[in-house]
């Protein structure tokens, strides 16, 4: 191998190399993407039918049948999950992993869009989703909480928030919810109505007539062109009001003379509040491929500034944040590598001396370096999976360097000059960590090349242990020598320390006898180490298997089921009783409550390979 004599005739740039692979490393670090879950892109749609009136039985055989069909015939798809209620039907569908999921998002929308004149014409609404995480997971959540605010007031202060929010470049959208919309109540009095003989289809045919706003077309003089306008919608209560029902020879009945016109709120669905007290809530989301620690400092500087503008009786909190506990990964996994170095350098100074200490150290951190540069290139993220591969990397990547440096030092004790020394120590341990770090990348390559869900959950976590390990087997073999040839003491066999006296009494008194015993009766041996596996293998079971172990973060979600027929009235009471056992706990910081009423449905369920499928009620 002359890879190590080639790097020491041409340090100079190896060094330039390693400087501009420094430089990379460190800007891709400040710069690249950074998450709390791993982007993904999923093969998943949904296609969103609105027939109002509609019965499963009818909804399935006049609008589901057609587009599951229509769908079927699209290569790459694997399987149609449908969900019919009276009126609704949902289309979940998944295709194989690996193909552009925009280009097949845009043929299934073709199917649909060119199926759309053979499906029935009072359809209201027909609807193609693709599934974009970024697009449902909040990155924080803010909350108005007044007790004695209208809505209205709340939503308008709300709305200057978001617009606030909405400026910063990182934010993909935002969503004001948990509170009622507003709408304007017509009360009418149908004693006066049936004495007038006004029907009711009247009033509203003349308030829909009125509140349009139709074109008036264009009037033509000559050379010249004018558009006309109409008098357009209602703009207020007065107008409204003053809106003429009926008019005779004798009259003109307006409608403020048949009903009471007033703003009001449509029936809560849902609301929420915050530690108790009523609120409406702001959710961020983030654009995919952003930093998510400098989207929290822009949105908590905002946030801030907009606190000073909100009147006395209104309050804005932060009532959920995701950065901090993406923040607190990563200064983890900083303290776990400024750990790991100490420690190694430790070990390998007390065998080795302190000079092999400082070239191992080198190697460490420039490895780390250098995976997170090829991440950032290949437009990945430093998130929780990338980050935990880094920690598994940490305790594999030392070892090629360790090798190396131990074999210089044994040469360069044999009277070996340094160059050399490096040279040839190098060379000849040179094939063995090519041979052991390929077997390891083999392990993990398998990963890589997982096409599902979690195989796209997990990608980063082989892909980053891949990279690290094979940037140490080129520091290994190109920097180590260079640097050792360097910083190594040239001196010959020195005295052997007090702790390499006492292990070599060890191997001596210990291991040797226990070696020889193994070599003489190696039977024994696997027969213990094949009764080991077996045992092994036995206890499986016992420690269970799940995708992720428990969240270490200080959430809690408490889930409330009511029965079908329960009201938001009836569902409020058992909310009250679990936001008064919160209130009694000391270590609850804050809790969001939010509420809702459940409306029973019917399903259908659908697959690729059985599209005719039973009605379950």
């Amino acid at each position: 191998m002359r890879l190590p004599t080639l790097a020491i005739k041409n340090s100079q740039f190896v060094y330039v190399l390693v400087g501009l692979a420094l430089f990379l490393g460190l800007k891709s670090y400040t710069s690249m993407p950074k998450s709390e879950d791993p982007a993904l892109d999923l093969p998943n749609y949904t296609v969103i039918v609105v027939y109002p009136g509609t019965s499963p039985e009818d909804m399935e055989d006049l609008v589901v049948d057609p587009i599951e069909e229509e769908i079927d015939e699209l290569d790459e798809i694997t399987e149609i999950r449908t969900e019919i209620t009276n009126g609704l039907a949902v289309l979940k569908i998944e295709a194989e992993f690996g193909i552009d999921y925009d280009e097949k998002y845009d043929e299934i929308l073709a199917s649909v869009t060119g199926l759309r004149p053979e499906l029935p014409p009072d359809i209201f609404s027909l609807e193609v989703e693709q599934f974009k995480p970024e697009e449902r997971v909040v990155i924080q959540q803010f909350a108005l909480v007044s007790k004695q605010k209208e809505y209205k007031e709340l939503y308008d202060w709300a709305e200057d928030f978001q617009d606030e929010i909405e400026k910063i470049d990182a934010v993909k959208k935002t969503e004001i919810e948990a509170h009622p919309v507003e709408e304007i109540r017509v009360s009418l009095n149908y004693e006066k109505m049936a004495q007038l003989n006004i029907p009711l289809s009247a009033v509203i045919g003349v308030l829909k007539g009125n509140n349009a706003n139709i074109p008036g077309g264009d009037i033509a003089n000559g050379s010249l062109s004018f558009n006309i306008q109409s008098s357009g919608g209602m703009e207020s209560l007065e107008e409204i009001r003053n809106t003429a029902i009926l008019s005779t020879n004798q009259q003109v009945i307006y409608l403020r003379d048949l009903a009471e016109v007033n703003f009001d709120y449509d029936d809560q669905q849902w609301f929420g509040r915050f530690n108790g007290e009523r609120c409406i809530y702001l959710t961020v989301f983030q654009k995919r491929g952003t930093n998510i620690l400098t989207l929290a400092k822009d949105l908590n500087t905002t946030f801030e500034n907009f606190q000073d503008e909100l009147p006395a009786d209104i309050h804005l909190v932060s009532a959920f944040e995701q950065a901090p506990a993406v923040g607190f990964r990563i200064n983890d996994f900083i303290g776990n590598l400024l750990q790991g170095i100490a420690l190694v350098g430790i070990i390998i100074w007390i065998f080795l001396g302190w000079r092999p200490a400082l070239v191992v150290m080198t190697i460490i951190p420039l490895s780390i370096i250098m995976a997170v540069t090829v991440l950032d290139f290949n437009d990945y993220a430093l998130q929780q999976i990338s980050i935990a591969a880094l920690v598994i990397a940490l305790g594999l990547l030392v070892d090629n360097a360790i090798v190396v440096i131990e074999n210089i030092v044994n040469f360069k004790n044999d009277g070996h000059p340094l160059p050399k020394a490096a040279s040839l120590g190098t060379q000849e341990v040179g094939y063995a960590i090519v041979a052991s770090t390929i077997t390891t990348v083999l392990a993990f390559a398998p990963l890589s090349l997982l096409q599902s869900g979690p195989g796209e959950f997990l990608r980063t976590l082989p892909l980053t242990v891949i990279y690290a390990l094979l940037a140490s087997l080129l520091l290994a073999l190109v920097f180590t020598p260079i640097v050792s040839s360097k910083i190594l003491s040239s001196k010959k066999a020195e005295r052997q320390t007090y702790v390499r006296r006492k292990l070599q009494v060890l191997i001596e008194q210990v291991y040797r006898p226990a070696l020889n015993f193994a070599l003489k009766k190696g039977w024994v041996v696997l027969l213990i180490g094949f009764g080991l596996l077996m045992f092994s293998g036995a206890l499986f079971p016992k420690i269970g298997v799940s995708f992720f172990p428990t969240a270490d973060k200080p959430l809690l979600l408490v889930s409330v089921d009511m029965p079908y027929t329960a009201d938001l009235k009836r569902t409020q009471k058992a909310i009250s009783f679990i936001e008064d056992v919160l209130d009694s706990n000391d270590f609850v910081e804050s809790y969001i409550t939010i509420r809702a009423t459940v409306i029973p449905r019917c399903i259908t369920t659908g697959y690729r390979k059985n599209l005719k499928n039973t009605m379950v009620r």
